[in-house]
């Protein structure tokens, strides 16, 4: 679903003619996407009831903070991509997971499973 939000922004940014702010959305959409699977990959390796493995935590560690964040501070820094159309972009998968969530909990079985007979 976060993915249809962001396609939606880009569509309407490019309509008005801003390519430059339909990019920074399709990057700051994909970034979002990738630091909350890297972020839940590294929250489910400390949280491991199994033996930690300590390698696993220090590479996704590495990976996420510094070559991660390092590559948006590049990106942004450079003008690659508009600011704008980032920020637009990066919240996507947050909202596309909360509309899904609420849908599901009012539409969906969520609902059912909770009210009381």
């Amino acid at each position: 679903m976060s993915v249809g939000l962001a396609v939606c922004g880009c569509a309407y940014a490019f309509c008005l003619h801003a390519s430059s702010i339909a990019t920074g959305i399709l990057f700051g959409g994909a970034f979002g996407i990738v630091n909350t699977m890297l972020l839940a990959r590294f929250v489910m390796a400390i949280a491991n009831t199994d033996p930690k493995d300590p390698l696993e935590i220090a590479v996704t560690f590495l990976v996420k903070f510094p070559i991660v964040f390092g590559l948006l501070i590049l990106v942004l820094w450079r003008h690659w991509v508009d600011p704008v159309g980032f920020l637009i972009g990066f919240p996507m998968i947050l909202v596309g997971a909360l509309v899904a969530a609420i849908f599901h909990y009012y539409i969906g079985e969520g609902r059912r499973v909770t009210e009381k007979h």
